[in-house]
């Protein structure tokens, strides 16, 4: 298993926008990341970062579902579906006008 950082910080946050930037906008299709990507992301404390950072104005700005599809393409473990940033992915949305 990798290791985890034991706290996330902005330093986290920063080198995944810089490193990962092009994988995770928002808009087209999911692009396998490249190896410095993966490399960023296998020291992230996905947990962390999906409670620190992941707030309404970044979810405007990166595609949180190619933020995971990327981690899990890089092998990192990331949280479970239905937690915040194991995203609504695999859940149905209630229609909203049931």
């Amino acid at each position: 298993m990798p290791s985890i950082a034991a706290d996330c910080d902005d330093s986290q946050m920063a080198s995944i926008l810089q490193k990962c930037d092009e994988f995770i906008q928002k808009g087209g299709q999911n692009i396998p990341p490249s190896q410095k990507c993966c490399s960023v992301l296998k020291d992230v404390d996905f947990p962390c970062i999906c409670d620190t950072y992941v707030t309404p104005p970044v979810e405007d700005a990166i595609s949180i579902e190619k933020l995971i599809y990327v981690a899990k393409s890089c092998g990192c473990q990331v949280p479970p579906s239905g937690a915040k940033c194991g995203i609504k992915l695999h859940h149905s949305v209630p229609d909203a006008g049931a």
